[in-house]
């Protein structure tokens, strides 16, 4: 056969085999691209089983999306320990404020923890900021101080003293509970212990060491919860500025809470100064403290006899009188008189007019000239039992209140804030017509 008569020339069969070539080429290559189309789709096989994060290994954001305004105003309703929680939190919220910065801003601010005390290196709490912040509820605004020098061993000491002390409060705040404690009902041991050890009172009670007969703590702090925190802040800073714990110091110490009323005080300054308290005293404050005298005892009683005796101003006699009467369950004769005072609670004083005692040269020249007129005012033994019986019967059925005698310069809103009454009160307590009053008049103070 001729190959040039074959259908298929060896030309045409190279054709034919590249043609194939390339077709099987394009097709491969469509075939890869479909793969790695499919492949691409799919996600990575991990080199580990994938599992769910838990809370505790998810990593904290390095700051926090609110601010510090925001932050506050959330942390301003958390109580206490959830507070001392969030100590720990060490994430950012603004200007580099931490949540642990902002959390023991608020401890200060609104529960009144005591940083100075948990921390016994105060070097680091001169670096202070000051955040304005304002409440949302009330419109007041309100600083709060911000320590940013505090280092994480700071941190862990405050947050140790938050969770162990047991009151981990200012001494303010504790003598703050001390007053509504006393208020509602018998104060709480422990808090009583724990305002003994605080600088104020130690400071106070350094006044009182070298005294006889020894004045017990719970007698200063009797006089300190009568007084109020800032008589005693005063006192304190006095205290500290001069050093002094001498006998006069105490003394004008004991004096300051007895103008504030405080009865503790005047009882102690009888019991250790009962000679600076009879013969030193200005008239004004002789009143003051029989004002205070409200609990009859030797000692009230003796030294209220001794005004009485005294060459004194005639309002001295008039408190003494009062005091004695109210000593007595009686009630106050409507027209006072100085010798029938002295006839009722000192008939001793005839014999002492006789020149039996040496006080008689002390005594006012109107208990010389009232002298002989004291034994017709003196009633019988029979007669003072009987008038006793009367009177203790008045006095039960006669509504509680205290007495009171105007001095010169005295007016009603005076005495009203001195006693801590109402001055509508008072005009009606005792029926008068207008505010005025008259050296002399004597005011029942309910």
């Amino acid at each position: 056969m001729d190959p040039q008569s074959s259908p298929i020339s060896s030309k045409n069969w190279r054709r034919l085999l590249i043609a194939l070539i390339i077709s099987g080429s394009l097709n491969v290559g469509v075939l890869g691209l479909w793969i790695y189309c499919l492949a691409y789709d799919l996600p990575p096989k991990p080199y580990c089983d994938l599992q769910p994060a838990t809370d505790d290994s998810k990593l904290i954001p390095l700051a926090d999306h609110r601010d510090c305004a925001e932050v506050i105003t959330q942390m301003q309703k958390l109580p206490f320990y959830r507070l001392i929680d969030c100590l720990q939190h060490t994430q950012v919220i603004e200007n580099g404020f931490t949540e642990r910065d902002l959390a023991l801003s608020c401890l200060i601010a609104f529960h009144h923890f005591d940083l100075k005390r948990a921390l016994t290196n105060e070097s680091s709490l001169k670096e202070k900021r000051v955040f304005d912040w304002k409440h949302l509820a009330s419109g007041k605004k309100i600083l709060l101080t911000l320590y940013p020098g505090l280092s994480n061993d700071q941190f862990e000491a405050i947050l140790h003293f938050a969770k162990n002390e047991r009151w981990p409060i200012t001494s303010e705040r504790i003598y703050e509970l001390l007053l509504l404690q006393g208020k509602e009902v018998n104060l709480d041991p422990s808090l009583v212990e724990a305002f003994m050890i605080t600088p104020e009172f130690w400071t106070i009670h350094l006044l009182f060491q070298r005294v006889e007969p020894p004045i017990r703590k719970q007698q200063i702090l009797e006089i300190l919860l009568e007084g109020g925190w800032q008589l005693l802040q005063k006192s304190v800073d006095q205290q500290r500025q001069v050093n002094d714990v001498s006998a006069p110091r105490r003394q004008k110490f004991l004096l300051d809470y007895i103008k504030e009323g405080s009865e503790t005080a005047s009882v102690v300054l009888l019991t250790t100064d009962w000679e600076f308290a009879t013969k030193k005293l200005e008239d004004s404050q002789v009143i003051n403290l029989i004002q205070t005298l409200n609990q009859k005892t030797p000692n009230s009683e003796k030294y209220v006899k001794e005004m009485l005796m005294s060459p004194r101003s005639m309002g001295v006699w008039q408190q003494a009188s009062l005091r004695l009467y109210e000593y007595a369950g009686e009630p106050i004769p409507a027209n006072w008189n100085y010798e029938s005072t002295l006839a009722r609670f000192i008939p001793e004083l005839i014999e002492r007019q006789a020149g039996k005692t040496k006080k008689v040269d002390q005594a006012p020249k109107q208990i010389a000239t009232a002298s002989k007129d004291i034994a017709k005012i003196i009633p019988s033994k029979k007669e003072s039992l009987e008038d006793r019986k009367k009177t203790a019967k008045t006095a039960k059925s006669s509504p509680s209140y205290r007495h009171y005698i105007v001095q010169e310069g005295d007016s009603l809103w005076k005495i009203s804030r001195r006693f801590g009454v109402d001055m509508e009160v008072l005009r009606t307590y005792n029926q008068l017509q207008s505010s005025s009053i008259k050296p002399g008049t004597v005011l029942k103070i309910p």
